[in-house]
């Protein structure tokens, strides 16, 4: 049950041993009581200049056995350029395949999760991370899964994680380090947003199928949609082009001038995109799309 989930240096190891790590984060699986980085080596390790998440140096210390140094760390996710986590979650979903397009509430035995996170972005400029929590009756401290950002700034984070059944909790340090996660053989898996533990989904383990088609991520017909007509600093919208065609969605103030093109390319399918409207001034703006064949046109207020 002991070990390193990020690094282990053997005793053996000579002054040309080398790991570091520089402007990263470091997520760590605080739900399970052992360190993180286990060095048994004379050679001190460079971990500085990265974001260890809502911590202090006491507790980063304690998750570090053997010399190393983390001085300079970040508190600010965004420092650096660093990726972060969303800035708000909106609902987390389980879908039956890669394709994220049909919601999973139960799977079956070895069946994978593809875990979906939808919310607004923090950095349109990198991809960035989401941080998702899943508990179960054989692990119910839970264990801490990645999943990464679609596009720069499109807000949905996706990621995998395997249901694992056992009857014991050996080889935890299996679960944590492989997205793994140890279930019982009829179970109700818990998936909790590390950012909002009220965002959750609950999937049942070798249990009968049931899905449904998610209408977001319905493939056959056109849409577009505004998420919200009041905006602060984010603008969030979503269509769908059921067969491939130009996309092209610009904002303009209330007297018709452009102001920013927001989307230019040819592709399908459903997408949801995120952008940073805090630098404008308070006023009427029109999002008009021009999407495959379609045309629409939706009218935001900004306020501060």
């Amino acid at each position: 049950g002991e070990g390193s989930g990020l690094a282990y240096l053997f005793s053996g190891a000579g002054s040309g041993a080398i790991f570091s790590s520089y402007n990263s984060n470091l997520y760590y699986n605080t739900f399970q009581a052992d360190t993180e980085i286990n060095n048994n080596s004379s050679v001190t390790l460079s971990l500085e200049n990265n974001y260890w998440w809502l911590t202090d140096s006491s507790e980063i210390n304690q998750l570090i056995d053997g010399p190393a140094s983390f001085y300079p760390f970040e508190y600010d996710p965004l420092s650096n350029n660093i990726a972060s986590e969303p800035l708000l979650i909106d609902s987390i979903k389980n879908y039956r395949s890669s394709s994220y397009s049909e919601v999973a509430e139960s799977i079956g035995t070895y069946d994978t999760l593809f875990i979906s996170i939808f919310g607004s972005d923090a950095n349109p400029d990198i991809e960035e991370l989401a941080i998702i929590i899943l508990t179960s009756s054989r692990y119910p401290t839970g264990i801490a899964a990645t999943l990464f950002e679609t596009d720069t700034a499109s807000g949905i984070y996706r990621g995998e994680v395997y249901p694992l059944p056992r009857s014991n909790l050996n080889l935890l340090r299996y679960d944590d380090a492989y997205q793994n996660i140890g279930v019982n053989i009829t179970d109700t898996i818990k998936m909790v947003a590390n950012m909002d533990t009220t965002k959750c989904f609950y999937v049942g383990f070798n249990a009968p199928y049931s899905g449904i088609e998610d209408e977001k991520e319905n493939d056959t017909q056109f849409f577009f949609s505004v998420s919200q007509r009041i905006v602060r600093d984010k603008l969030r919208l979503s269509y769908n082009l059921p067969s491939e065609g130009a996309v092209r969605i610009a904002l303009y103030d209330i007297n018709g001038r452009a102001i920013k093109l927001l989307r230019d390319r040819t592709e399908r399918g459903y997408q949801e995109l995120s952008f940073d409207l805090g630098y404008l001034p308070n006023g009427i703006y029109f999002i008009k799309a021009i999407i495959g064949r379609e045309k629409a046109t939706e009218k935001i207020l900004k306020i501060r």
